[in-house]
């Protein structure tokens, strides 16, 4: 099992409870992923080796810091590059999944208007990567990925 250390100091995460949900020490974690880009940019990283997963944003920071520059990695010897993503949406960085917005379809019609306006503005808004920029496709998280026929 793979214990969570601060990256700034090497301590475990100590334990606590999230949500009314007991952790035990080094199950825990940053708030933000900006929080451990900053961390991962301490000089006490700079000697150390540490691994995670950031979003796009937070990784440039931790890429581009100015003390102690993080390093990038690649997955399955694909490096996931920088925008537009060809990588992604050509099916040869496969580190990725959709984004799930669960929310019931009994809700009531302003709520049920909302999270509907939500889900519609990510997945054609905001969305770093777009469902419909995308040639290949996974029937569920984790699944093969296979060719989208269009």
């Amino acid at each position: 099992m793979v214990k969570q250390r601060d990256a700034s100091d090497g301590s475990l995460y100590p334990a606590k409870v999230i949500n009314t949900i007991p952790h035990i020490a080094g199950d825990g974690g940053e708030s933000s992923g900006g929080n451990l880009a900053t961390k991962l940019n301490s000089a006490y990283a700079s000697t150390h080796i540490f691994v995670t997963y950031l979003s796009t944003g937070d990784a440039n920071q931790a890429l581009t810091s100015a003390t102690n520059p993080a390093k990038e990695m690649s997955y399955n010897g694909v490096f996931l590059g920088a925008a537009p993503f060809t990588s992604v949406t050509e099916g040869k960085y496969t580190f990725w999944s959709y984004e799930h917005l669960m929310y019931r379809s009994s809700l009531a019609s302003t709520k049920l208007t909302v999270a509907t306006a939500l889900a519609t503005k990510i997945s054609t808004d905001t969305a770093t990567v777009k469902e419909s920029a995308m040639s290949v496709q996974r029937p569920t998280d984790g699944a093969p990925i296979t060719a989208k026929y269009f």
